[in-house]
């Protein structure tokens, strides 16, 4: 019996090929018509494979093609696409898509310091499905490729079964017997048998969808995956950035602190040092007036001691004029007696450098109007003028016993300056010398009293 063209193409379970492809391999694959291509089978006029870009995609029998068009099961050939795109490494469309939902700002311009990651509750969606989805079972009662190849098996069988009855009624004028139904049953009964050997295939055929189905969920968690990792690294890049420049900018901050800091410091530490120079300045100021004070106090004790030294070296004071000296000194104040000593060094001293008597009481006059020197003591002073000129016309130059006299007097220690130059004088004037080392009024009183033995 002639196969009825129409029969593939009104069958509700199977779909062409072709246009299942473009469709369906479009969507998810990227496939296009132009990709198509058909390889014939050797043996068979119109069996073949088809082929995508040169790999075989699916086997197509002669039964399954009519007009030049290749039909097959929906689920057979959704199938044997996914297993050609897991084969062939090409990315599903769909989670391409799942990606691009949610755009990814590439300036990366995060407001919140918080990562809030756009793909966590998909990333969570498949891996849910992953890790409790069911295990493989197959009933082929429940699968949609059995009961189309089912429908397909019956239609031909019965077909079988007519062709068989019609030729033997042909055979018996029109009569059935029990050899006609028997052969039509047994034609029945082989398409029954071919059914059931498919089952085998189906089930792989349902086990392959199982696994691209998984293959296919596990593709899309590692897509969103590396799409979150890729979103979270230029938020972690943009936020290092971030801090970088804010510490750089407080690192900045902190460096223009401490050298104001330094600046403030170090201007405190050179007023604090000059105030200590300027106070230190001041004390030794003070002090070397203080030394030179003490030094004018021991320069007019040893004039003194050279005028006394003098006088009785060259024997023109006389014991009446020290004793009626002594006694004016004892009634006259303390403060008129020093005078009258002191002076009377200093008008001896300026007689014996050769000033005239009148420049010198020029200069004492002066002394007494500035209330430096009393008038008693001007006057005491003045009325020695005459003695005192008479020593320094008489005194004998090189007066080795004088001039050692001033030295000593002048030496921090005296006494260890006599002992220290004792070499160069003859025994008298060590005796002499001795003699003078006091060094205060009452000292001097009885050095007065010694020569005047």
């Amino acid at each position: 019996m002639a196969k009825d063209p129409t029969t593939l193409k009104d069958d509700k379970d199977l779909v062409k090929i072709r246009d299942y492809i473009n469709e369906y391999g479009g969507k998810n694959y990227g496939m296009s018509n132009n990709m198509i291509g058909w390889d014939q089978n050797h043996g068979d006029e119109k069996g073949g494979a088809i082929n995508i870009n040169g790999g075989r995609l699916m086997d197509v029998s002669n039964e399954n093609i009519t007009d030049g068009s290749s039909y097959g099961n929906k689920d057979d050939v959704k199938s044997a696409i996914d297993n050609y795109a897991s084969r062939s490494g090409l990315t599903s469309l769909r989670v391409e898509e799942e990606i691009n939902k949610d755009p990814v700002d590439v300036t990366g311009g995060f407001e919140d310091s918080n990562f809030e990651d756009p793909y966590a509750d998909k990333i969570d969606r498949y891996l849910d499905s992953i890790l409790n989805r069911e295990d493989f079972e197959y009933n082929h009662e429940n699968d949609d490729s059995y009961k189309a190849l089912e429908k397909s098996y019956d239609i031909k069988g019965d077909r079988a079964m007519e062709d068989v009855m019609g030729a033997a009624s042909q055979m018996t004028g029109g009569r059935t017997n029990s050899w006609s139904e028997s052969t039509a049953a047994q034609a029945k009964s082989r398409f029954d048998e071919g059914l059931m050997e498919k089952i085998p295939a189906l089930e792989q055929a349902a086990y392959q969808r199982y696994m691209n189905e998984g293959n296919q969920d596990a593709q899309a968690l590692n897509s969103l995956m590396s799409a979150s990792n890729n979103k979270y690294n230029r938020f972690s890049d943009d936020r290092n950035f971030d801090r970088g420049v804010l510490e750089g900018d407080r690192n900045y901050n902190r460096g223009v602190m401490e050298s104001d800091r330094n600046f403030d410091f170090q201007s405190k530490e050179a007023e604090a040092a000059a105030e200590r120079w300027n106070t230190e300045f001041d004390y030794n100021v003070t002090r070397d007036q203080i030394n030179d004070a003490n030094w004018l106090k021991q320069f007019d004790y040893s004039k003194q001691q050279d005028a006394i030294s003098n006088a009785y070296q060259n024997r023109q004071i006389n014991i009446s004029e020290a004793n009626a000296a002594s006694s004016r000194a004892s009634r006259e104040d303390s403060k008129t007696s020093s005078e009258v000593k002191d002076y009377l060094n200093y008008a001896a001293q300026q007689l014996e450098s050769g000033k005239s008597e009148s420049e010198v009481q020029n200069y004492l006059e002066g002394l007494n109007e500035t209330g430096d020197i009393s008038d008693e003591g001007l006057r005491e002073v003045i009325n020695r003028f005459p003695s005192l000129a008479m020593e320094a016309e008489e005194e004998p130059e090189g007066n080795q016993v004088s001039i050692g006299f001033h030295d000593m007097m002048s030496a921090n220690d005296p006494l260890n300056w006599l002992v220290e130059n004792a070499k160069i004088y003859t025994n008298s004037e060590l005796k002499e010398l001795e003699r003078m080392l006091p060094a205060d009024a009452d000292a001097i009183k009885d050095f007065m009293s010694e020569i005047t033995r």
